[in-house]
């Protein structure tokens, strides 16, 4: 399990650094997240996995949120993002407790 966990934070890392400063929706990180990983591993791909490996993926979001890696927030302009890439002022928001 943690060699996959480390595999879903690099392809998030990934995703981020492609769309740095961009909020995106879990689903959104969650299916690009995904296509990263099948380009990485081609296993990947199998539909079987599709929904355990998406599930997975928000678990790990969630854990790198609590840990100040992410900041997740609510709204119209709401989303996830990268607290590396964000003004020094949002650092500061309060990550996501969900």
């Amino acid at each position: 399990q943690s060699g996959n966990d480390e595999s879903i934070k690099l392809a998030l890392t990934k995703l981020f650094d492609e769309h740095r400063g961009a909020r995106l929706n879990q689903q959104a990180i969650a299916t690009l997240t995904r296509s990263i990983l099948g380009e990485m591993n081609p296993d990947l791909k199998d539909p079987k996995l599709v929904t355990p490996l998406m599930k997975r993926i928000i678990e790990v979001l969630k854990v790198e949120t609590k840990a100040g890696v992410y900041v997740s927030t609510q709204g119209p302009t709401g989303g996830t993002a990268r607290v590396a890439d964000l003004p020094a002022k949002e650092e500061t928001a309060t990550p996501a407790s969900k």
